[in-house]
């Protein structure tokens, strides 16, 4: 008879360990779901451009070529929303060598300029494109 009451008493423990370990994961569960709640009932955030590794929007990419070149340049740019856009060339004192294209509202999509680089002298040149507070920028070389 004592070892029955004794197996009904460690039973009735772990009963009580399992009952508080579900009170436990049920408090989680309701935690979890309160927080769900919140984020499916907050205000949806409109994508505005492509998300770059650091979690910021880009409204545009560029690319340049032939790089390096001796003559002309063609800037291809993408532009993933509705955008301001402005394209320099630097030399690498910082100052500005040409405009290769000024500030213009843009709708999204591909675009394409291409500019003579041929009266300037050989060297490496940064290309500038500015959208808002997004500013690439990208070297150039100049041969001769």
């Amino acid at each position: 008879m004592v070892p029955l009451v004794k197996a009904v008493q460690e039973l009735s423990e772990q009963n009580d360990a399992k009952d508080a370990a579900i009170a436990l994961l049920q408090e989680q569960v309701n935690q979890l779901n309160a927080k769900l709640d919140e984020l499916l009932s907050a205000p949806k955030r409109q994508n505005t451009g492509v998300v770059d590794e650091n979690e910021n929007a880009q409204n545009f990419s560029f690319s340049l070529f032939p790089n390096p070149t001796n003559g002309l340049v063609t800037v291809d740019y993408s532009l993933f929303v509705d955008a301001a856009v402005c394209i320099e060339l630097y030399n690498m004192f910082g100052q500005r060598m040409k405009l290769i294209a000024p500030q213009q509202n843009l709708k999204a999509g591909t675009y394409s300029v291409q500019t003579s680089v041929g009266d300037l002298s050989a060297g490496t040149y940064v290309v500038k494109a500015t959208s808002g507070n997004q500013v690439e920028s990208k070297q150039l070389v100049i041969n001769q």
